[in-house]
């Protein structure tokens, strides 16, 4: 079976503050040594996508979020980790307001913060996945009709 990792982009009203969680220095993966990344890990056996990501950005950062407010922006494959085989990535976003993004609380070896500006020692693929993250969230989610039958995007 194909182990499915999330990954959840936690950002601001504006899509201007985004937590973003410090890989350890003995990571198991020496490309990831020290890099900043979004929450997210391992979705367990039994849960749902939106499940297993609402529990990991939960873990590493004390940030609660319900499923039903998790986006999903994007599912692959990947095999971004020489350490493990190809493994499936769902990708999620979610609004959090900034009063409770700067309450976001990691672990000594895996430091979480807030911050607008993406650091230089971000992980290769967090940026580019940051801005589809952004281009989804800021779509039109439903469409509804005003008073006049014209349809509406909301």
């Amino acid at each position: 079976m194909t182990n499915r990792y999330s990954m959840i982009f936690a950002m601001g009203p504006d899509f201007r503050d985004i937590i973003l969680l410090r890989k350890p220095s003995n990571h198991k993966n020496p490309l990831f040594r020290d890099k900043w990344t979004v929450p997210g890990g391992l979705i367990e056996e039994g849960e749902t996508d939106t499940e297993g990501a609402t529990r990991e950005l939960w873990e590493e950062s004390q940030i609660q979020v319900a499923p039903a407010d998790l986006v999903p922006v994007l599912k692959f494959l990947c095999n971004c980790d020489a350490t493990e085989p190809e493994h499936e990535i769902a990708v999620f976003g979610v609004i959090v307001p900034v009063g409770q993004l700067l309450k976001a609380k990691g672990e000594i070896t895996e430091p979480v913060t807030v911050v607008r500006d993406l650091p230089e020692n971000l992980l290769w693929y967090v940026e580019p996945l940051f801005d589809l993250v952004k281009a989804r969230m800021r779509q039109p989610l439903e469409t509804t009709r005003d008073a006049t039958g014209a349809e509406v995007l909301q």
